[in-house]
Parts: structure tokens; C-alpha cells; sequence
């Protein structure tokens, strides 16, 4: 892992970056998008299962008959993480027989397994080691949730804060229920969160699962990741190390990393962002 130290170059450095960002995160919207309710739900079978009996596979045969709730998530989101106290009540709340949840991240094994050695996450935990389950549900923020109905079909993509029992349980009896989209919810969370507006700038550096996929993630209102980039073109295109100066403490051998941007608070992004361009 590499660790990159700036000082007033900040500022600028992800101005500049965000502008290299933009094609790449509108790119990944434009050929992503979330599943609409009623329709199918995607194949989970090449997620690793954490926390699930042993041989046991997420296929939709096996799970047919349950309301399945999928949480994609990671270690670094906060809001991810500050939403699990709620989760694990909801999770033990509910029959096991009739409802499943699945946690999904694509970071690698040994990241999750550490951090689940700290933290709790109730039901089954997922690694998507090649990212193909986040892509197939339009996944590009995180957390979102994904409510699947007992016939297997979509019920609702949300997020996890407007997960009741009583409402998962409507779904369970074939009952419609109104959720809020996942990024209303985030959005107005960040709004009124001091522990977000209070976000200082950080970037953190990791290598890249294997078999990883090169793709963008955008986490409003102040994060995005890039996945499976090389080293070079990590610092050469998506920290445009041309214009701005960094410096490096320690070698970055040749190979594919993850990068996790935060870039301060959303007021910040709203006010230097060239995303968000004044009049």
C-alpha cells in the first residue's frame, strides 16, 4: 500500500482531478443503471459466501420463497458502517425462514474477514471478488439496498435506513410497499450528518482483488472509488500527477489498485467542484 501526502496543493489537486473524473463516472452511469421494480433479479452465484453453511451457493432456486434483502456496502463507507447497528436489529428481528440478507462488497477476502473480526454484519456476507454482481444490479453508490419478493423479483431498491420489519413483512405477504430511492435517502442523511460535514480530505490507496474489473463508483456527497487501475494510470490520469505535485512515501510495484477518494464536505464540493460549476 502506498500512502500519498498532500498539503496546499489539496484543493487544487481534486478540482483538477474531478474534471479527469467526470467522463469516467458519466461513462460508468450511462451504462449502468438500477433494476426496475418487477424485474428479475440478477444471478448472485459467483458471490463467495461468508457466514452461510458450508457448500451453501446464492442461487435464486435455493432462495426462491424467501424475501431476500442485499446491502452492497464496503468497509471504507462510513454510512455503511453507521447503519449496521440498525441492520443487525432488523436481521434478528426477522424469521430466518422466510427472509435472508445478504451483505455484498467486492473488496478482497482477507479485508472483509479482518473486518468482520471487529464488526458484526447479521445473515450472510458476499464477496463479489470480480465486481459482476455490482455491475449487474446498476450498482454505483454506496450503501444500496436491493429488496427481492419471494417469486424473485425486484420489490424496491432503497436504502437500508428505510428497512422496517413491518415493511419487509408486507412484502413477504405479496403486499406493495413504498420505499424512498436509495439516493434520496443518502442525500438527506449527508445533509443533516456533522461526522460528514465535518469529512476531511483523504485518499487511500490498496491493491485490487484479483481478477478485479477496471470501474468507477461515486459515493455522494463527497466520495468516489476507482477500482483495478494500474499504477500507472493511476497517477498519470486519474491523479493527473503532471499538473499537480504529490509525493510518494514507498515503492507501488507494477499491478492493479483500488483507489477511495473523500474530498471533503459536500458544502466544499459544492463550492470548488468544477461537478458543480458557479454562476
Amino acid at each position: 500500500m502506498a500512502s500519498v501526502r498532500t498539503e496546499a496543493v489539496a484543493g487544487r489537486c481534486l478540482r483538477s482531478c474531478a474534471v479527469a473524473c467526470l467522463a469516467v463516472v458519466l461513462s460508468a452511469a450511462s451504462l449502468a443503471a438500477l433494476p426496475a421494480k418487477g424485474a428479475p433479479a440478477s444471478s448472485l452465484e459467483s458471490l463467495t459466501l461468508l457466514q452461510a453453511p458450508s457448500g451453501t451457493k446464492a442461487s435464486w432456486a435455493s432462495l426462491r420463497g424467501k424475501v431476500v434483502v442485499l446491502e452492497f456496502w464496503a468497509t471504507w463507507c462510513s454510512p455503511c458502517v453507521a447503519a449496521l447497528p440498525h441492520f443487525n436489529q432488523l436481521v434478528a428481528s426477522l424469521d430466518p425462514a422466510k427472509f435472508q440478507f445478504i451483505s455484498i462488497d467486492d473488496e478482497a477476502q482477507h479485508t472483509v474477514e479482518n473486518f468482520l473480526r471487529k464488526k458484526q454484519i447479521a445473515g450472510w456476507v458476499g464477496i463479489d471478488s470480480t465486481g459482476s454482481v455490482i455491475k449487474s444490479y446498476g450498482v454505483t453508490t454506496r450503501p444500496t439496498t436491493v429488496i427481492i419478493d419471494r417469486t424473485g423479483h425486484i420489490a424496491a431498491v432503497t436504502s437500508s435506513e428505510e428497512l422496517t420489519a413491518a415493511k419487509l413483512q408486507a412484502i413477504a405477504a405479496g403486499k406493495s410497499t413504498a420505499f424512498k430511492p436509495a439516493d434520496e435517502v443518502l442525500h438527506a442523511a449527508a445533509s443533516t450528518d456533522p461526522a460528514v460535514a465535518q469529512s476531511l480530505f483523504a485518499v487511500s490507496i490498496t491493491r485490487s482483488a484479483p481478477g478485479a474489473k477496471p470501474s468507477t463508483t461515486e459515493h455522494p456527497p463527497t466520495g468516489i472509488d476507482f477500482r483495478a487501475a494500474s499504477s500507472d494510470g493511476l497517477f498519470t490520469s486519474v491523479l493527473d500527477v503532471f499538473a499537480q505535485p504529490y509525493t510518494l512515501r514507498g515503492s507501488m510495484p507494477d499491478g492493479l489498485y483500488d483507489l477511495h477518494m473523500n474530498y471533503g464536505s459536500a458544502s466544499e464540493r459544492e463550492a470548488h467542484s468544477p461537478l458543480h460549476p458557479r454562476t
